[in-house]
């Protein structure tokens, strides 16, 4: 059975970017909020299945992600979830929240799906341009109530959830309940001040920070300037939150240059005050293909065999996929940022 359970269809309730339902972040058959009560969600249609098929050793269909990724050698979420045990009974403990598409960055990785930046691009290049989402004050006001109510976890995302109002109600709501929540933000780290420190302070919290690169190749994946990041990343290395995690997004354009920011990680655990956790957490992409590794020749694979240990053995299962799609969006990045990737990563 434990084949197949994930802990989220017991404990966990998930607000997807696209502002539908579901048990986490990687489930892909969601349904919508209005369709359920917040508070019972754990009882309804969709986490009942779901237990009852995994409990038969059956793999739900929605839960496609995750076991394609650990069928590649890659970690899934899955694992991730199910690092703390699976629990006996089905109880509410965790809040994941998408705020919303609203996002400051136009990663090269992503799209309008996940970002709003990106809507002005894909137009540009005439791509789908996806919906944007903004959760709702009717959604906020309902999360704020249940955390208060339940002491509920809760985990942060995006978009960019320091660039999103409702983040900061919902971090406002966790602290007036005086209870000892724990609270994970997954953030790009570029909207970063003191007064957002000392909220976190307040609470258990873990911020993971998407640092793919450092200098100018995080400059090309992120679009944004790197030393105004690596302040912040400064700034909360010498704060006291309880965890701050490092979680590179390996594609075609850092993989090779995963050793700085190895480098950066021990720089900022030599920064933490006695006590505080420094973490880093390598997450190998398979989506979108065109900047997974995946698409990169044999002759190269074997390059990053030879000197990127830490995703060598994911590489090794991942089936080879038609590189000419990296290499003309490759190419649009280059337009896009006004230099080639290439020229950054081997430093001409």
């Amino acid at each position: 059975m434990n084949d197949v359970v994930c802990a989220a269809a017991w404990n966990r309730l998930s607000l997807l970017p696209s502002q539908k339902l579901s048990p986490c972040c990687a489930y892909s058959n969601p349904i919508d909020p209005n369709s359920v009560v917040l508070r019972d969600a754990l009882s309804f249609d969709m986490h009942e299945k779901i237990r009852l098929q995994m409990m038969s050793g059956i793999k739900p269909t929605g839960c496609s992600t995750c076991f394609r990724r650990e069928n590649n050698g890659l970690s899934s979420k899955r694992n991730r979830l199910n690092e703390k045990g699976i629990p006996n009974d089905v109880e509410l403990k965790y809040l994941e929240i998408a705020v919303g598409t609203p996002c400051n960055l136009d990663c090269v990785m992503c799209s309008s799906a996940y970002s709003s930046s990106w809507v002005k691009r894909e137009k540009a290049l005439r791509r789908k341009v996806h919906d944007q989402y903004q959760i709702s004050d009717r959604l906020v006001d309902e999360f704020c109530e249940i955390i208060r109510e339940k002491k509920l976890n809760v985990e942060l995302i995006g978009g960019e959830p320091f660039f999103n109002k409702a983040s900061y109600k919902i971090i406002d709501a966790m602290i007036e309940s005086g209870h000892s929540h724990d609270l994970s933000v997954t953030s790009n780290c570029t909207i970063v001040d003191q007064n957002i420190i000392e909220k976190l302070e307040t609470l258990n919290t873990n911020v993971v920070a998407s640092i793919d690169a450092v200098g100018d190749l995080y400059e090309y994946i992120r679009g944004t300037k790197w030393d105004a990041v690596e302040n912040n990343l400064y700034d909360l290395a010498r704060s006291n939150i309880n965890t701050l995690m490092i979680y590179p997004t390996v594609t075609i354009y850092n993989v090779f240059s995963l050793d700085a920011v190895v480098d950066l990680f021990l720089r900022l655990r030599d920064m933490r005050p006695e006590g505080k956790k420094t973490e880093i957490k390598i997450n190998v992409s398979s989506f979108p293909e065109y900047t997974c590794i995946s698409s990169m020749p044999e002759n190269v694979r074997a390059k990053v065999t030879d000197k990127s240990i830490m995703v060598s053995s994911a590489l090794s299962n991942m089936p080879y996929t038609d590189s000419s799609c990296a290499v003309s969006w490759t190419s649009k990045m280059n337009d896009m940022r006004g230099v080639k990737a290439w020229d950054i990563v081997t430093g001409k």
